[in-house]
């Protein structure tokens, strides 16, 4: 069972050629010419909006139905 693999620049079709391709990817990423994108800080305002909604989701599930009481 061939399956056929494509990543950005990398093409492989079989095991030995997607190890093959590995080996292209470290050597790249050695060579720097792929560099790893730097995570995003979030802003205070989208944290405040994400605690906001996660504690709003704690409070809707600790919510019991009259008919389960």
């Amino acid at each position: 069972m061939k399956k056929d693999y494509t990543t950005k620049d990398i093409t492989a079709s079989s095991t030995s050629s997607i190890e093959e391709a590995l080996h292209k990817a470290v050597k790249q990423i050695e060579v720097g010419e792929i560099t790893t994108e730097p995570t995003k800080e979030l802003s205070s305002r989208v944290k405040v909006l994400l605690a906001k909604k996660k504690n709003l989701q704690r409070r809707n599930r600790q919510h019991i139905p009259k008919k389960l009481r």
